[in-house]
């Protein structure tokens, strides 16, 4: 997002990200789908400590919305790295006067609902209900695409679903535990479930990328496009190796 490019005001970043958020031709279908590097949390992170003192303030809250929107889905999305990044912002918030809590639930929330960010059914006026949203918006890092495209290759062959939820849970990444403590188990096994139709549909099915982004438009961007580069490069491999076979 190049946050790090030039020198920006938090005031100047908020409207950037909300630019970002808004801009349909940029398809992010989570939140977790900005590109924001590690180093761009971390300067994000930073700048966004100031407002720890206006945590009462709900009208500097509000103002940004988007700010601090971003900073809980990436404090959990780079749990693994920042663990205690992320407790100490769950915390913080947990242990707000219920008022002020009540409030600044109701300010992060309604912007989902304000902006049409995707709010998958769950009821987000609550601490449990918008961190779980929060979870799946945060998405699943990068470097544990491949990891979850091996698991569901393993499970075309499973015919027992529960061994295929427990090695999502187990064997995925230890970072996903982050995310998926907060979440109800329907929810979970819904996400499951989901994501594995999705590697059939490009896997077994052939769909294209753009097939995939219009049968699915809930679906991470960055999964979808990490998905069919592994189908592709699976599928060559596969082909190398019937060529050598027919000339051994």
């Amino acid at each position: 997002m190049n946050l790090l490019q030039t020198p920006l005001t938090l005031l100047e970043i908020e409207r950037l990200l909300e630019k970002e958020l808004r801009d349909e031709e940029k398809d992010y279908r989570i939140i977790g789908d900005l590109e924001l590097t590690y180093e761009e949390f971390c300067f994000l992170s930073l700048k966004a400590k100031g407002l720890q003192r206006y945590e009462n303030d709900l009208a500097i809250i509000e103002k940004y919305r988007f700010v601090t929107l971003v900073t809980w889905v990436f404090s959990m999305r780079y749990a693994n790295i920042e663990k205690e990044s992320y407790e100490a912002m769950y915390n913080k918030v947990n242990k707000l006067q219920q008022h002020t809590m009540r409030k600044t639930i109701h300010v992060i929330a309604g912007t989902f609902e304000e902006y049409g960010i995707n709010t998958y059914g769950l009821d987000i006026y609550s601490l449990e209900g918008l961190f779980a949203l929060i979870g799946i918006h945060a998405g699943i890092p990068n470097k544990a695409h491949n990891r979850l495209f091996n698991i569901l290759e393993e499970s075309l062959n499973y015919k027992d679903m529960n061994r295929f939820e427990q090695q999502l849970m187990l064997d995925l990444e230890p970072r996903m535990t982050v995310i998926y403590n907060y979440m109800e188990e329907d929810t979970k096994k819904k996400l499951f479930h989901e994501t594995r139709e999705i590697f059939i549909d490009c896997r077994m099915n052939n769909l294209s990328l753009e097939e995939l982004k219009e049968k699915y438009v809930y679906a991470s961007k960055s999964i979808l496009n990490s998905l069919v580069c592994w189908c592709e490069e699976l599928e060559y491999y596969q082909n190398q190796k019937e060529i050598i076979a027919l000339y051994k």
